[in-house]
């Protein structure tokens, strides 16, 4: 379960970084096409009040992990629903103000506080965009097919006329490679972080999947559905079920 505790600091340290790239003045860059994706990406983001979205991540169990991640985006406070598999669904964190709350259903409900007193709004995490290499590449569906060794078609003779000699047998042609999803990779990243890369539509730039890779831990994930502007409340953020227990843990402490 190490991991899947990793996982909303993952998630709300993106976050983190998109809210703070809101406010940078994107004129004093240098202008190449992946900063300009990029910058594409960010304006998503401006002037949105919340955000509601369903992933399916891999690499913090053994199974994929679906979740639905809501976010106030001005007030940097999220939520996490773990949704499968079925071991873990039902359990909640939110986070606000530097304080990570974790719901454990077993028991009666179990509440798991972690606070971080140095970071009340993650501002370690800030980025700066001087120092990140952005990088762009466009992915092509099939290419190199036609290096892949193809055996002769024996075809037989059409109409009752001989078959063709077996050294002038045809093979059939490879097929014709398309256009894939566009890849922007953020590297030198600050910890936790290290690489970030998204995979975008080629025609609309939307979000299909990005991977996340931090420490010792790399994190896939696919983007089931995104909306904004749903109109959630900060109570329904914050809610969790009633609670037998609350365990307070230090920053340092492991949930």
């Amino acid at each position: 379960m190490c991991g899947m505790n990793a996982l909303p600091l993952i998630l709300v340290a993106l976050l983190t970084i998109f809210m703070g790239l809101l406010e940078l003045d994107w004129t004093q860059f240098f202008t190449d096409p992946a900063r300009e994706l990029f910058r594409e990406l960010v304006e998503e983001f401006r002037g949105k009040r919340d955000l509601v979205t369903v992933l399916e991540v891999v690499g913090v169990g053994m199974e994929p992990v679906v979740l639905r991640f809501q976010a106030l985006l001005e007030e940097g406070v999220f939520r996490v629903e773990l949704l499968a598999p079925e071991e873990v669904s039902d359990h909640i964190f939110t986070y606000r103000q530097g304080i990570l709350v974790h719901y454990r259903p077993y028991g009666g409900g179990v509440r798991f506080v972690r606070v971080f007193p140095e970071e009340p709004n993650l501002a370690g995490v800030a980025l700066d965009l001087g120092k990140v290499k952005l990088s762009l590449t466009e992915e092509v569906l099939g290419a190199g097919w036609d290096r892949f060794p193809r055996a002769p078609l024996d075809l037989s003779g059409l109409a009752g006329s001989p078959s063709p000699p077996r050294g002038f047998a045809r093979s059939t042609p490879p097929p014709a490679p398309l256009p894939g999803p566009l890849r922007l990779t953020l590297s030198h990243l600050p910890e936790p972080l290290e690489e970030v890369t998204f995979w975008l539509a080629r025609e609309t730039h939307a979000i299909r999947r990005f991977t996340v890779a931090f420490r010792m831990q790399r994190v896939n994930v696919r983007v089931v559905e995104l909306r904004f502007d749903t109109g959630i409340s900060l109570h329904e953020i914050l809610e969790i079920p009633p609670v037998v227990e609350t365990i307070w843990y230090g920053g340092i402490q492991s949930m």
